[in-house]
């Protein structure tokens, strides 16, 4: 039965996908990453990496942008915790990125926290966005009302 249910599955997205194809020429098509970390995600937010005192990775911000059009990508970000210092260097030396980071936000209610992608943001409104980032409610409200896009990426606990 999971067989089967596998089988439709993958027959139904590969249907989808064709007639997507279709639709929409590839060169028309952008293709980008929403997440994916440099050298400058160096402050971890998970215990062990904070424990460690690991960086989610050691790649340099242009050797990312190459493996990601290595990948297929042509349109590019990066998503580095809770600062987009990478993407202002980038495009401080010429590349077109989208503005983006990964902010560890709490939700008071649970006193849990998530990770929450947001993008297009100008540098005035990331330092809001870091300030707001301890109440998820008051981070959402900010992004909704400034036109920022986000997307919760995972739940997970980040230690304060």
């Amino acid at each position: 039965m999971r067989r089967v249910f596998q089988e439709t599955l993958k027959k139904d997205l590969d249907t989808f996908l064709l007639a997507e194809q279709l639709r929409y020429p590839e060169a028309e098509v952008l293709t980008i990453d929403l997440h994916c970390h440099d050298r400058h995600s160096d402050v971890p937010d998970e215990l062990t990496g904070r424990i460690l005192g690991v960086p989610e990775t050691w790649l340099p911000g242009e050797r990312l942008l190459e493996e990601l059009q290595r990948n297929g990508c042509n349109t590019f970000t990066v998503t580095n915790h809770n600062n987009a210092r990478s993407c202002y260097e980038l495009q401080d030396k010429g590349h077109d990125i989208l503005t983006a980071a990964e902010f560890s936000c709490m939700v008071p209610d649970y006193e849990i926290g998530i990770h929450v992608l947001a993008y297009g943001f100008t540098p005035e409104q990331e330092a809001r966005l870091n300030k707001l980032r301890k109440n998820i409610y008051f981070f959402q409200e900010y992004t909704r009302r400034e036109n920022i896009p986000t997307i919760w990426a995972t739940s997970s606990t980040i230690i304060r």
